[in-house]
């Protein structure tokens, strides 16, 4: 990590020294982080392990089974999502409204954030660091300590905005847990060595995000204010409320289920 950023910051500090907008500090930056944590991954795999092929034992197979573990993951990720806002408008928490933007650029942009984001933060967790604990730990070890990490990597923001979503950590445990599970069950349906391939935990992240997405920028969905927050989701997530606990909680033991079914 030391090695990542001595190499990203020279370019980053005038981005985010001469640009305002944090979108584009975010999207002119963290592509540039990305490709170095890539290139570093291959060296790192040869330099400390003797390895060759890194990215494929972190799960980037670039096969048919991969990319239909991917289409699997975002019809799940969306349908999820989805699904709690149906629920939500059926029980008269939440009212439905046209878009603010055109459906072509919300679509649009829905699918590159969904691919992106769980491009990116999936072959960091579920990727390199999960390589790296099972090298070292029992399955269960790597698991949880895989899990909470993630949890607690949301958590790096201020305090104030700690303190408002503390408690949405046992739900981004539980995501955590699922990812982890939906890697392994491509390692016992399809065979790959070492822990996986990456198709299904990307799809089912970057489907959760999108999700999200689509409907908080599009500004699809109106709160009632019938129930309190945590139970409809804090700061428009209905993944971080009650409900999408439920849901979370329900993933994982499905993710559970396959991972060991082969087993």
């Amino acid at each position: 990590m030391g090695m990542l950023l001595v190499v990203w910051l020279p370019f980053a500090l005038p981005v985010y020294g001469f640009v305002t907008d944090p979108n584009w500090q975010s999207w002119l930056s963290m592509p540039v982080l990305y490709a170095e944590f890539l290139g570093l991954a291959g060296v790192w795999g040869r330099w400390v392990y003797g390895e060759t092929g890194t990215l494929r034992r972190y799960g980037l197979w670039f096969n048919s089974a991969n990319g239909k573990d991917l289409v699997l993951g975002l019809g799940i990720g969306y349908g999820s999502v989805l699904g709690v806002f149906l629920w939500e408008g059926l029980m008269g928490w939440i009212t439905w409204r046209s878009p603010q933007i055109p459906w072509f650029s919300l679509i649009w942009e829905t699918l590159l954030v969904s691919v992106l984001i769980g491009f990116a933060e999936e072959t960091l967790f579920r990727g390199w660091l999960l390589s790296e604990l099972e090298r070292d730990y029992s399955s269960p070890i790597a698991l949880w300590g895989n899990a909470i990490i993630f949890a607690l990597a949301h958590f790096i923001k201020p305090w104030d905005v700690i303190l408002q979503l503390w408690w949405t950590f046992p739900s981004l445990v539980m995501l955590g847990l699922a990812l982890v599970w939906s890697k392994w069950r491509s390692r016992s349906a399809h065979g790959y060595p070492h822990g996986g391939g990456l198709g299904l935990p990307i799809g089912l992240h970057g489907g959760l995000v999108g999700g999200l997405y689509l409907i908080n920028v599009g500004s699809l969905v109106h709160y009632t204010g019938k129930v309190p927050p945590w139970m409809t989701g804090i700061d428009n997530n209905p993944l971080a409320g009650g409900i999408g606990m439920i849901v979370l909680t329900f993933i994982a033991l499905t993710m559970y289920r396959l991972a060991y079914s082969k087993t």
